[in-house]
């Protein structure tokens, strides 16, 4: 089964990964961070609507600081 950390492990692999060296050590802090706490879910479940609430709440954990909030948002599914 396709797991969650395998899907963040291929993104931050993958072309669609920022140019930008700064950029990219923030993108796999934050991306490595959602891996750790969605790391027993299979990475179909983001194709499910339900699922939006769970990495909603998780986004939100960092909702007192907006620039943490946008990298916890860039580094998850459906941003």
């Amino acid at each position: 089964m396709y797991m969650t950390p395998q899907m963040v492990d291929d993104f931050l692999s993958s072309a669609e990964m920022p140019k930008d060296e700064r950029t990219r050590k923030d993108y796999r802090i934050w991306a490595l961070r959602f891996a750790e706490a969605f790391k027993l879910d299979p990475a179909s479940m983001y194709e499910e609507p339900e699922a939006r609430g769970e990495v909603n709440d998780w986004r939100k954990a960092w909702a007192h600081s907006p620039r943490q909030y946008d990298y916890a948002a860039q580094s998850s599914p459906g941003s």
